[in-house]
């Protein structure tokens, strides 16, 4: 299989972190939605139903909640941050 880049693709002089001249870097804040959907799913109890909303227009999830025998619905939206909630 052979494949090109469609830009430059070149290690920059003396960069350790091995940056790459012309690639896409990717934003900060995908990293933060990424790391924040993870802890909102490892918080979850097993036993309830998550479902991502796509497109997201303001509710990033579907969660059907399941205690004492029944259902109950809730449509959280996440917000990301570096920083700590008070």
């Amino acid at each position: 299989m052979h494949w090109s880049c469609l830009t430059e693709c070149r290690t920059v002089d003396g960069a350790e972190d091995g940056t790459r001249v012309g690639m896409p870097r990717r934003a900060k804040s995908h990293e933060t939605d990424e790391a924040a959907q993870g802890v909102f799913k490892a918080a979850i109890p097993k036993d309830w139903v998550v479902r991502e909303q796509r497109p997201d227009y303001g509710l990033d999830y579907v969660v059907e909640i399941f205690e004492g025998g029944g259902g109950r619905l809730a449509s959280p939206n996440l917000l990301g941050s570096n920083g700590v909630f008070n």
